[in-house]
């Protein structure tokens, strides 16, 4: 970045990062299988977490009804969320088995909490040991349950909790004519990845350089300035760089900052549907018309979630995109499937391909015409 010409800045800020061991397992009566456990679980005690087991379905609150789980582990389809997780904790269960819709294990940040938890907010930290089983695992696990007394679980999962250091960069540039003063936007994605995480992030990241370096070559033609920051603690933390930065730069950001534009996963293999990506109201004319000039779709108006470092809100920064291309349904591959915790949007996406969150966030999982056409639209 400052080989284009950008001034930079690494800053260093303690964060709450839970960082998941390998080596989970579980085990109900004599079945045993491998598993992961989650950022911001629980760590089982020495020798596992024993508890009789109890299926719950979806792990909805209709799906409770009639069961008591205090102090019991529960056994639930779908991918590990904040949700289903905060759930099962207020019900009662000290353990929790989350069955995936595939055979792939997605990493998780099961944490309701944005960012780093004060005092108030730590009391919404999950509170049980949590673990994911691939789906025929689960087949077999449930079936063990369906014999007769065969309810005894055991839940083996670690994770490293803590405080530590973790870095943001921070690169700006100036219009030709601009000063300290002048308004930018505000451009950025997060680097920390699951393993090599070469979709997500590596990809979004390449995203954010090639936009910043061709831009830097049209600085002349500028009228506002250009701020690019690369955040960490994004799955680990639960967007607790960008949370951090909202809050320790929020009179200069509510001040000078014009729009968020966040990249996250560009150029996955298979993921052609771009038209499900989200903008908020004031910006979803430039968001169609970006797409639509590059991609020839027609953006679908998507609403904003509250996810992907989008921390900006509370100071009136509007935002623009995140997960720019999606798998369309029809393309996921008979054995993986796609990623199933995202449901199909209006133009047919479905999640950014079975990989995600896995160890296969390789380099074979990435197209590189579906790179450019995704860093094109963030050109726009």
């Amino acid at each position: 970045m400052r080989s284009y010409g950008y001034r930079t800045e690494l800053l260093s800020h303690e964060a709450y990062i839970s960082l998941p061991k390998p080596g989970a397992s579980v085990k109900v009566g004599g079945v045993e299988v491998g598993a992961i456990t989650h950022s911001f679980t629980r760590s089982a005690p020495a020798g596992g977490l024993k508890g009789k087991v109890v299926d719950v379905g979806k792990g909805m609150p209709d799906d409770y009804k009639g069961k008591d789980v205090r102090g019991k582990i529960v056994l639930m389809d779908g991918i590990a969320n904040p949700v289903v997780t905060m759930i099962a904790c207020r019900m009662g269960a000290i353990g929790q088995i989350h069955v995936s819709p595939s055979e792939q294990r997605h990493e998780m940040c099961i944490s309701p909490v944005w960012g780093s938890p004060d005092d108030r907010k730590a009391k919404n930290l999950p509170t049980s040991v949590v673990c994911t089983v691939r789906e025929s695992d689960g087949a077999k696990l449930r079936e063990e349950l369906a014999k007769n007394g065969a309810d005894d679980g055991v839940l083996v999962a670690d994770v490293d909790t803590g405080w530590r250091p973790t870095p943001i960069l921070v690169a700006d540039m100036s219009s030709s004519a601009g000063g300290d003063e002048e308004p930018f936007v505000f451009y950025t994605g997060h680097h920390d990845t699951w393993y090599y995480g070469v979709m997500d992030n590596g990809g979004a990241n390449a995203t954010m350089i090639e936009v910043a370096r061709i831009a830097a070559l049209h600085r002349d033609q500028w009228k506002r300035a250009l701020r690019v920051v690369f955040w960490s603690g994004h799955s680990q933390g639960r967007y607790s760089s960008s949370s951090w930065y909202a809050d320790h730069n929020w009179e200069e950001l509510q001040r000078r900052a014009l729009v968020h534009v966040n990249v996250d996963s560009t150029g996955g293999k298979n993921n052609t549907v771009v038209a499900d990506t989200a903008a908020a109201a004031e910006l979803r004319g430039l968001a169609s018309e970006a797409i639509r000039e590059v991609s020839g779709q027609t953006f679908g108006n998507a609403r904003m979630a509250r996810a992907g470092d989008q921390s900006f809100w509370g100071m009136g920064v509007p935002a623009i995109f995140g997960n720019m291309s999606t798998h369309p349904v029809d393309a996921a591959p008979a054995a993986n499937g796609p990623v199933a915790m995202f449901r199909p949007g209006k133009s047919g996406g479905f999640g950014t391909g079975w990989w995600w969150h896995t160890p296969d966030d390789l380099i074979e999982q990435m197209d590189s015409d579906i790179l450019v056409r995704d860093t094109q639209i963030y050109m726009q």
